[in-house]
């Protein structure tokens, strides 16, 4: 995989695909498997693509640091 032939997404993809239950974040005394990443950014994009955001819309993230 060429660095210009993939997004984001495709690594999500691959790393669920290969590492389903092993952490992939941690926050405090949560922990996040690369499986429930996948599905999770599959939910944000689905409710996204609901509000009408479509390929090539820009959008901000206002998130707690």
């Amino acid at each position: 995989m060429s660095l210009k032939s993939f997004c984001i997404y495709d690594i999500f993809e691959r790393n669920a695909a290969l590492f389903a239950d092993q952490t992939a974040l941690v926050c405090k005394d949560r922990r996040i498997t690369f499986g429930s990443l996948l599905n999770d950014t599959d939910r944000l994009a689905a409710a996204l693509s609901r509000q009408g955001i479509v390929k090539g819309d820009r959008i901000a993230i206002l998130a707690h640091n």
